[in-house]
């Protein structure tokens, strides 16, 4: 019997790095890494300090595995979001984890 301990493993290597996108200035761009010990379906989404969604990176069944997903720093106008606390979430159908991150343009190459 599998256990499903490790999709909360989810978000343990999330959150990598906030490295520029070169196709807009001043815009990052970070991982969220999350691995499933069963095929489940998935909910990945992102939240402003406010609670509005900014961003659904997935919603869709996903077999048992190990997965990354970019997360672009833009809301679906291709604007860029501003700098701030931000959360994303995790839901499966058998558990649910969330992390919160700081998102900032400042003391990145590149900026004044």
């Amino acid at each position: 019997m599998k256990t499903v301990f490790p999709i909360l493993l989810a978000l343990i290597l999330a959150g990598c790095s906030n490295s520029l996108t070169p196709e807009l200035e001043n815009v990052g761009t970070t991982n969220i890494a999350f691995a499933l010990s069963e095929d489940s379906l998935v909910k990945l989404w992102v939240e402003n300090s406010y609670q509005s969604t900014v961003k659904v990176l997935v919603d869709e069944f996903k077999a048992e595995g190990v997965y990354n997903v970019q997360l672009e720093m833009i809301d679906g106008n291709g604007d860029p979001l501003p700098e701030g606390l931000y959360t994303y979430f995790l839901e499966t159908e058998q558990h649910s984890t969330s992390r919160a991150f700081l998102y900032t343009t400042k003391n990145r190459p590149g900026k004044q």
